[in-house]
């Protein structure tokens, strides 16, 4: 079989399949837009999914660890109460308790909330009563 075609010389059968394979392979060589667009496209769709869940879990994560100072709250409400003797409804102030906390400090709301100690028998709230996670301490039994 000749690829040679009547009337033309073998050269410029071969300069033209060498053209064509250059331009083959220029063209193999990155992306094309529409491959760029995919992968752009299935970035942002995980994105979409991803960052609100990321927000949600900060909260829940806030909403947790003020709930956790309540209760701490509330432990060290009632420990002063045992032992000084005071009876429910009996009110108790921050500087009363604060030996009775882990930290030598008074817990702060993670979102800026501001606690009420309430008088013993009470629990203590946050002022962050609404939303997806409240800020709502209730001991269990």
């Amino acid at each position: 079989m000749r690829l040679v075609s009547p009337g033309s010389s073998g050269r410029h059968l071969s300069r033209q399949i060498t053209g064509d394979t250059k331009l083959n392979a220029r063209k193999s060589k990155g992306f094309t837009l529409v491959e760029i667009m995919i992968v752009i496209t299935i970035i942002s769709i995980l994105l979409g999914i991803a960052i609100p869940n990321f927000l949600n879990s900060r909260e829940k994560a806030k909403s947790r660890s003020c709930i956790e100072n309540l209760h701490m709250l509330n432990t060290a409400k009632e420990q002063f109460a045992m032992a000084n003797g005071i009876a429910e409804g009996g009110n108790v102030t921050q500087g009363n308790i604060l030996p009775y906390l882990h930290d030598t400090r008074f817990p702060s709301c993670p979102t800026g909330g501001v606690y009420d100690i309430a008088p013993v028998g009470e629990n203590p709230t946050c002022s962050i009563l609404t939303g997806h996670y409240p800020h709502v301490f209730t001991p269990t039994n």
